[in-house]
């Protein structure tokens, strides 16, 4: 999932789970966003803190920022729908692209240069394995995938430039020669106006988008393969909330709802936890007493 498609999906997830109007505590959305889909972290799309993240929400008329009655941060969503949307239906495949995503190593596969070398996918299983020489064997199984070219990539940026009337500013400009072009453009762009990163982005992803597509019907392939379904999450009707107007939302709520998710969760992905030591030591000690 790329940044762009993070944040429609964290925008659905607070919208399924809340109320018309309701007043959000900001601890409760990170408890939401932490839970999903095995725990995706702000911080791995791009965000220092979760209030970078609904700050870019308000910014494009997702949310509003308030504050509780105590004075801790909150949200109010907005009424409408989020600005980002998948690829439009694809003739030939029986399932709309609308609520689809590419996957993210196929992302990788179409638009990074590195690793150096070819990259391919197999048919059936749709993996992809990147940076080889020759296709792995039985090589019938796999099709070589065709990426992006960087110097198409960069055309893409400068026309877009060119809408917004930007060619003549030179440090944005500049910032596409460097071999990480695709970071340094977006914070150059990031410096003249946050809103033309989210912009760029959504211009960037649907190109790439039409690019797969159009590997897949020349090849024959369904695109399925290339994209995964967007989870959306219906929102629930007022009388039957997920998370009910009479639930208490204090701290010994909030604690029994982490520790039964912590219960649930895979070890593998518990080990990448991150707790402070003193709380381990704590728990150490504690066993320790009791044996």
């Amino acid at each position: 999932m790329d940044r762009l498609g993070y944040v429609v999906s964290a925008y659905e997830l607070i919208r399924s789970q809340s109320l018309p109007g309701e007043l959000i505590p900001a601890s409760r959305v990170g408890l939401m966003l932490r839970a999903a889909h095995g725990g995706p972290r702000w911080e791995e799309h791009g965000f220092k803190a979760l209030k970078d993240l609904l700050h870019l929400m308000e910014d494009q008329g997702l949310l509003r920022i308030d504050e509780t009655s105590r004075g801790a941060f909150a949200i109010k969503l907005e009424d409408k729908e989020p600005p980002v949307r998948g690829p439009t239906t694809a003739s030939g495949d029986s399932r709309s692209m609308s609520n689809q995503l590419l996957r993210s190593e196929v992302w990788r596969a179409f638009v990074m240069e590195e690793p150096p070398g070819r990259r391919f996918l197999n048919k059936e299983s749709a993996e992809v394995l990147a940076g080889l020489q020759e296709p792995p064997s039985p090589s019938e199984d796999w099709i070589e995938l065709a990426p992006v070219p960087a110097e198409t990539q960069r055309d893409w940026a400068k026309e877009f430039l060119g809408e917004l009337g930007l060619m003549s500013n030179s440090k944005i400009l500049d910032s596409l020669v460097a071999d990480d072009w695709y970071r340094t453009f977006r914070l150059a762009l990031g410096e003249h106006s946050p809103a033309l990163v989210a912009e760029w982005n959504r211009r960037r992803s649907s190109l790439v988008t039409q690019q797969v597509r159009q590997w897949c019907n020349e090849n024959g392939l369904s695109h399925t393969i290339a994209f995964r379904n967007r989870v959306r999450i219906e929102r629930l009707p007022p009388s039957h909330p997920l998370l009910g107007s009479n639930l208490q939302w204090d701290e010994a709520a909030l604690r029994s709802i982490v520790i039964k998710a912590f219960e649930g969760a895979p070890i593998e992905w518990l080990l990448d936890v991150s707790i402070p030591s003193k709380y381990i030591l704590r728990a150490l000690m504690g066993r320790s007493a009791q044996s």
